[in-house]
């Protein structure tokens, strides 16, 4: 996709490498004492719920992993941004994840 002289089209894509995040790069985690733990957390928010979560989506799933948890869900406030980051920390570490987008009161 080459610009044409005068326009201010960039011909860069839009995953270059300098607007692209790094890949997902899991810590080193304790080892477990015991077994994993038959529980799913299903109402977690995290930095992405303006005023009400203070974690990074993907803190939220390494302390799943080091409490055993089988899953944890990310119910963020009116969006699904830090769904991906959550998926891919999920994947890595081995504890599944749903992710929802929690609606405000009153909208239907």
């Amino acid at each position: 996709m080459d610009s044409q002289p005068g326009s201010s089209r960039s011909t860069k894509p839009a995953s270059s490498p300098e607007k692209s995040r790094s890949p997902y790069q899991p810590p080193e985690l304790p080892q477990q004492v015991v077994g994993r733990v038959p529980y799913a957390e299903l109402h977690c928010h995290s930095n992405f719920s303006f005023l009400d979560g203070a974690s990074d989506p993907e803190e939220l799933v390494e302390q799943a992993a080091r409490l055993g948890l089988d899953a944890v869900a990310l119910t963020d406030h009116d969006g699904m941004y830090g769904a991906v980051r959550f998926a891919e920390a999920g994947r890595e570490l081995g504890v599944a994840t749903l992710a929802a987008r929690r609606r405000p009161a009153g909208e239907t």
